[in-house]
Order: structure tokens, then sequence, then C-alpha cells
């Protein structure tokens, strides 16, 4: 091999961080588009632009393909957040929340839409965001509702119900708001946010004691 030639490959080789974000970016593109068991990695392959076998350097499976773009995006940014919720008032606390749930779904909401959609029939699936994905967001919350209870904030409730509520009640909101109402037709995102958080919290609240 020539100098030159040996210099013309080191340019066009990539960092493993920059060819493990491509091949992400390519399936997240796929799975949006086509849903998750109609895309292949041979498919992925193509779009990102490399060997199909280069996928399995990085990732083991599809699956974790995946994952790999869901986790950080979904509960990376949970655990900043509730790291550093003590001492800040719950209405912040859950408007954060809020935002940045809104904020994630409409920078994926085809994917969102494709999983979920995905995950009523594929039981593998809906298995695999059970456990990588759901349950994690739910003890999160889960454990942030705990804390104030303790604290005499919250009045005593099912931290596993409460969580999934908020969860479940984002979700739905956010779809009828974007997708069935047309974004911004009728709510500004801040309207939205303060409702939200206001209906969860003020369902939340410990009630004063009835004076006798």
């Amino acid at each position: 091999m020539t100098v030159a030639n040996h210099e013309s490959m080191k340019r066009h080789r990539k960092a493993p961080e920059t060819r493990r974000k491509e091949i992400i970016d390519a399936a997240i593109k796929l799975f949006s588009e086509q849903g998750y068991a109609r895309t292949t990695t041979k498919a992925i392959a193509r779009e990102a632009g490399i060997a199909e076998g280069t996928i399995y350097k990085y990732f083991p499976s599809k699956r974790d393909l995946l994952f790999a773009f869901l986790t950080p995006s979904v509960l990376d940014p949970l655990n900043a957040m509730f790291a550093v919720s003590e001492g800040t008032e719950d209405l912040q606390v859950l408007r954060a929340f809020i935002r940045n749930r809104l904020a994630l779904w409409l920078r994926n909401r085809p994917l969102v839409i494709a999983i979920h959609s995905e995950a009523l029939f594929n039981r593998e699936l809906a298995e695999a965001m059970k456990r990588n994905i759901f349950l994690p967001a739910t003890q999160m919350v889960s454990a942030y509702l705990a804390r104030r209870i303790a604290e005499g904030v919250f009045r005593p409730l099912n931290t596993t119900v409460a969580a999934r509520a908020l969860l479940g009640q984002l979700l739905v909101n956010f779809f009828f708001w974007d997708t069935l109402y047309e974004m911004g037709d009728e709510l500004s995102e801040e309207t939205l946010i303060d409702e939200l958080a206001s209906l969860f919290l003020f369902g939340a609240l410990r009630r004063p004691a009835n004076p006798e």
C-alpha cells in the first residue's frame, strides 16, 4: 500500500462514536418510516452506507440498536432532572418534566407512534419496552412521589399507579394535542404544560385537615 493510499484510508475511516451514531440515526429513520419488525439490519446498513456486518461490530442485535437510542433519550433526562429536584417547588419540577417529555415527543413523534403501535401486537417488543423504558421511568417518577409523601407534601398515594397515570396522561394528551387537534390550534405549548402540571399537582397535594 502506498503512503497516499494509506493517508486516504485514514481520512475516510470514521471514529467509532461517529460510526455508531450514523448507524443509530439510520435505524431510527427506518423504524419511524416502516416500523421495527419490517426494518432489517440489511436495510439499516444500506441507509448508513456500510456493510451489514459492520452493524454487529457496534450492536449485538437490532433490539440493542433501538434501545441505544431510546434509553439515553427517554431515561437520562429524567435521571438528571430528579437528581436536582430536591428543594425545587413541585410545580416547577412537574413543568420541567412535562416540557422535557413534550420536546421528546415533538422530536420523535413518528418513532413513538410506530413503536407503541407495533408493541400492541409484538409481545417481544412490548416486553423489551416494559423492561428497558417503562419500568425504569415509572420507578423514577414513583421515587419522586414517595419522597414528597414522606415529607408530608403529597397525600398518601399508590406511587406506582400515580406514576403510570402521569406518564400515560402525557402520552395521550400529546397525541391528541399534536395529532388530532393540530399542533397549536387550540392550546399553546406553555398552556398545555401549565394545565397538565397543575392538574396532577393539585390531585396529589395533601389537603389540610378539616377543623372540628
